[in-house]
This record gives structure tokens, sequence and C-alpha cells, in this order.
């Protein structure tokens, strides 16, 4: 997903660690899909916007 997002000018701006734990706990089941898609809205910044 992330080499899509950066192709697009986007990436997570969150460290490796938190990413780890949403992945984790998207594939156990922990996490539906509205708190996948606003744990990505509140990370996702446009890289070209520094």
């Amino acid at each position: 997903m992330r080499l899509i997002l950066l192709d697009y000018g986007l990436d997570f701006l969150t460290n490796q660690d938190d990413k780890y734990k949403m992945v984790i706990s998207a594939s156990i089941g922990e996490m539906k899909f509205e708190a996948i898609k606003n744990w990505i809205q509140a990370r996702l910044k446009n890289k070209y916007d520094e």
C-alpha cells in the first residue's frame, strides 16, 4: 500500500511501531473498516507539502 501512496505523493506520518500495531490489529480483526480508514486518514500526508 505504501508504494501506491508514494506514487501519488502521499505517505504516512507515523513511526514503524504504530504501523506494525495497526497492521496486526487489522489482520486479527480488532480494527474494523471504519477504524482502519480513520487511522489512515489521520496519518496521511502529502509529501510535497513540506
